[in-house]
């Protein structure tokens, strides 16, 4: 049973760090611009900054999606702007953990928004407060793949700090049931529960969900 369960571990790349499993996931930043983009010179600029291997996909000469299996978010919130310096252009990037109709929609709203580089939860919350029923529309429906139990789970555990420990009295539960079932969570969504950008999109999705009347 023992070798079973470490089999499953690392089949799954699933590491351990401060009682929360971690899974290895990919990530995808959405890039889109008001004029044709040097697509071969930009991923030439990425490639010299990024150490790791990501994949580029080309969508037109306007827009594409970067896919990494790790988080290039901080650096491109700092970098972003200095390379369409450098490029003469002005890419606005969207971070998701999904391709999906959501991060479609959002990716050709951003080119009116201010920052070259919004996570997802930040483009949301934007248009939430522009009051765009389709975006509000879409991420109400983001977690209904989930069942109620599960992400009842998990709006407690990010409500409560993400304290494993202190959800798990509070649900009435182990505490490794706690983190079976935010390893579990992941695996459906794709969602880091330790990454800042995922905890925020669950967070944003507690408040919308609470309070559908205020946007």
């Amino acid at each position: 049973m023992f070798i079973e369960f470490l089999f499953d571990y690392l089949t799954l790349c699933i590491v351990h760090i401060c009682g929360i499993i971690i899974w290895v996931m990919y990530m995808y930043y959405l890039f889109i611009s008001n004029k044709p983009i040097d697509m071969t010179t930009f991923e030439l600029t990425l490639n010299s900054v990024i150490e790791d291997e990501f994949d580029f996909v080309v969508y037109d000469a306007y827009s594409g999606h970067i896919e990494t299996g790790f988080s290039i978010s901080t650096f491109l919130k700092h970098q972003l702007t200095l390379i369409n310096s450098d490029l003469g252009q002005s890419i606005k990037i969207l971070g998701t953990p999904k391709l999906d109709d959501l991060s479609m929609y959002l990716l050709k709203h951003i080119l009116k928004m201010n920052s070259p580089y919004h996570s997802l939860a930040d483009a949301i919350t934007i248009s939430l407060i522009q009051n765009d029923e389709a975006t509000k529309q879409l991420f109400l429906h983001y977690f209904d793949h989930v069942n109620k139990e599960l992400i009842d789970s998990i709006l407690s555990f990010v409500e409560h700090g993400s304290n494993v420990l202190l959800v798990s009295k509070l649900l009435y539960i182990h505490r490794n049931t706690m983190n079976q079932r935010i390893s579990k969570f992941t695996d459906i969504t794709n969602l880091d529960m330790r990454d800042v950008e995922h905890n925020q999109l669950v967070y944003l999705y507690r408040l919308l969900k609470d309070n559908t009347n205020l946007f």
